[in-house]
């Protein structure tokens, strides 16, 4: 009797796991994406002082690149910038790159204190 038990929850368990849908591996991008969703409003720490303090209009763009780069890089996957690179002096290039490594520094120490 138990052997027609343990065969019926054999078949059982076998069509059950036949019957479950393969879960789709999530691609970087995907995952970046799912990250960036999660960062979306999350508080930048904003640097005090730039290299673009004497000029308010490159500032603005500077510290609201830095924010988009930081957020960015809380995700923890490095992506490039979509702008031209190497041109660290200019406004966007510099706020959004030196964002992105404050970012991924921040991301980094907080998987360390999990």
């Amino acid at each position: 009797m138990k052997l027609i038990h343990i065969t019926f929850l054999l078949l059982a368990l076998a069509a059950t796991g036949c019957a479950t849908k393969e879960l789709k591996e999530e691609s970087v991008h995907e995952r970046h994406m799912r990250e960036l969703k999660r960062y979306r409003n999350y508080p930048v720490p904003l640097p005090a002082a730039t290299r673009f303090d004497s000029e308010p209009g490159a500032r603005k763009t500077y510290l609201d690149a830095y924010r988009n780069g930081y957020r960015n890089g809380l995700t923890g996957i490095m992506v490039d910038c979509f702008l031209p690179l190497g041109q660290p002096n200019q406004p966007h290039e510099g706020g959004w790159s030196d964002g992105q490594l404050d970012g991924l520094r921040a991301s980094r120490s907080q998987g360390e204190k999990r």
